[in-house]
């Protein structure tokens, strides 16, 4: 912790290597940079340049790109580029900030996986949560929320011809910046969201068809993005009854605790997933079907 880089990596540089790191905290690491160099600042906690790394119990807190938000840094805890087989598993990315990517940015990797994942209270002016370009990660048991992006719409992702692939996560309460939208597509950006939640307002229940400033998942121009949704609760609907999606309040237990799970079996996401994953054209790296092991029910519940 307390470190800093003028370049990349304030707490931690990664360049063509294959590290396990586990049990650690990485928090409070600052890239300073140059008016010069701002738009090449990169990984205020963590910098990852053609690695494919393990991280494992891994907490990255509070670290920062930049001497101001609104430059050119990318990835406030995290910036991953390069790799295609990194794993990260039960890690918390919290409070970083950067002008792209306030918890991560993720840029022209096309594989990796995310598991257990809790991604909050991150900043940045283009996809508070995370900013991912050019790859195609797979989240699983994530939990996105109280991400902010104060210009860019994108408060828990924004995309750039990306394919990210979300599994059982909850993407939930991410702040109102200067746009509505959660998650923002761009330049043929086609994301998959499995037995997953997005929300906003997470509470009252949404009319279907959402005004163009409410919608959950954001099509900028219609470039070619096409998010497949299946068995997901979106706020405000999405698809038809195919794809097995209802909107619907998900009563998380403690919002205001930051407790996202499901509190009752009123909910309508119980029992509503699928555990079939082989179902859909998932990539190689993606998990099998869901094992009765890791659900209780007929089949699994919607969100992380």
């Amino acid at each position: 912790s307390d470190n800093f880089a003028w370049w990349k990596g304030g707490g931690m540089t990664m360049y063509h290597s294959n590290p396990t790191v586990s049990n650690v905290t990485i928090s409070n690491n600052n890239v300073i940079g140059t008016e010069a160099n701002q738009y090449y600042q990169a990984g205020g906690g963590v910098a990852i340049d053609a690695s494919n790394p393990i991280f494992t119990n891994v907490i990255v807190k509070n670290n920062f790109v930049g001497t101001d938000v609104y430059e050119g840094g990318k990835g406030g805890g995290i910036y991953l580029s390069g790799g295609d087989s990194y794993i990260f598993n039960n890690v918390i990315i919290e409070g970083n900030e950067a002008a792209k990517g306030g918890g991560m940015m993720n840029i022209v990797s096309p594989g990796g996986n995310f598991t257990d994942i809790i991604i909050r209270d991150n900043i940045s002016k283009d996809g508070g949560g995370m900013k991912l370009s050019q790859c195609s990660p797979i989240f699983e048991r994530a939990t996105i929320f109280n991400n902010k992006s104060t210009y860019e719409p994108g408060n828990a992702a924004n995309l750039y011809n990306a394919d990210p692939i979300f599994i059982n996560s909850t993407i939930a309460n991410n702040d109102v910046g200067y746009h509505y939208w959660p998650i923002m597509l761009w330049a043929g950006s086609s994301p998959t969201f499995i037995n997953t939640i997005v929300c906003n307002d997470c509470i009252e229940q949404a009319d279907n068809n959402p005004s163009y400033e409410e919608q959950m998942i954001f099509v900028w121009e219609n470039l070619g993005d096409v998010p497949i949704v299946k068995y997901s609760n979106i706020e405000g609907g999405w698809g038809s009854d195919e794809d097995h999606n209802i909107n619907a309040p998900p009563l998380f237990s403690d919002i205001d605790n930051a407790d996202y799970t499901l509190s009752s079996n009123q909910s309508l996401c119980v029992d509503a997933g699928t555990a079939d994953l082989n179902q859909f054209d998932l990539p190689d790296y993606a998990p099998g079907d869901i094992s009765d092991d890791l659900f209780c029910g007929d089949a699994p519940d919607i969100g992380a």
